[in-house]
């Protein structure tokens, strides 16, 4: 399995490159956590991992955004 990781892009720019990802034979993509965390505009790539709920959504993207890749 050959899985490409894109930790700091935002869902939406990781969607205009799929066909791409997919076309060079990635199999799955691991993304940075999409949870709110203690300090959500700091630059340390560290603090997405500080997370202080559940809640889905933050500065990488929503919900939505996750969820709404058309696969056809």
């Amino acid at each position: 399995m050959r899985v490409l990781h894109l930790f700091g892009w935002k869902i939406k720019d990781i969607e205009k490159f799929l066909p791409t990802i997919k076309e060079q034979g990635f199999d799955a993509i691991q993304i940075s956590p999409i949870q709110p965390s203690k300090e959500e505009d700091s630059e340390y790539w560290w603090m997405p991992y500080q997370p202080i709920g559940f809640q889905i959504g933050n500065r990488f993207g929503t919900k939505e955004e996750l969820e709404s890749y058309d696969r056809s």
